[in-house]
């Protein structure tokens, strides 16, 4: 599918980085998230993620004249606000899973944790409700007729890969198959029939080197 985004002319570049961060992340919605999903959600709440995907990238130029400029812009309501204290306490997939397949339809400050509420398609049966937070599942959850689930799911990878880097000295992010992680965090990837947990134990600029948990052994993974 494609797309046209409108920019104006003559923004500074790091308005201009920050803009295209931001409308860039629309694009994304609008392929990865369900269609039923997205047309029901809360217009702040997804302002609010963009936001936050073009907060995020403006920390890692150092920008902090841009970072300031997002903070205290407050059209989206309170909800970039809230997206930020979310993803500082539970880390920006939990924030994307939330997105895709929440309960709620925007972020409350009441009860943030309400950001692991999801219901994710079941991977074999076509709809099986999973539910996070202590609660356990309640019954067979149909999926959203255009989520992945409803597709024709690609074969999983059968080794580990190095997709992308958001590189910062503070904080940097990789994104291994298709997990983020931070330096020192833990995740688990599909490889083949099963998940694997793996430690991220370094990312530099061009690399990570990640750990299988228990096997005691690391690897490296360059960019392509």
């Amino acid at each position: 599918m494609g797309y046209k985004i409108s920019l104006l002319r003559g923004l500074p570049a790091p308005v201009l980085k920050a803009t295209c961060a931001h409308e860039l992340t629309h694009t994304w919605i609008s392929e990865n998230v369900p269609a039923a999903r997205k047309q029901r959600m809360d217009q702040d709440a997804i302002e609010g993620f963009c936001e936050l995907v073009a907060y995020l990238y403006v920390a890692a130029q150092h920008d902090e004249a841009q970072m300031g400029v997002i903070r205290s812009n407050a059209y989206t309501r309170g909800q970039f606000a809230l997206f930020l204290e979310a993803e500082h306490s539970f880390g920006f997939n939990e924030i994307v899973e939330w997105l895709k397949y929440g309960v709620d339809l925007r972020l409350t400050g009441a009860d943030l944790g309400r950001v692991r509420k999801v219901e994710m398609p079941g991977p074999t049966d076509g709809g099986t409700q999973k539910r996070r937070s202590g609660e356990t599942a309640q019954s067979p959850a149909r999926p959203f007729a255009d989520s992945p689930a409803a597709r024709v799911a690609p074969p999983a990878p059968e080794t580990l890969a190095l997709k992308g880097i958001l590189w910062s000295k503070t904080r940097p992010l990789a994104l291994i198959n298709n997990h983020t992680f931070a330096a020192n965090e833990e995740g688990k990837v599909r490889l083949g029939q099963s998940n694997v947990l793996i430690r991220c134990v370094a990312i530099r600029e061009d690399s990570v080197v990640v750990q299988i948990v228990g096997s005691g052994g690391q690897q490296t993974l360059r960019l392509k």
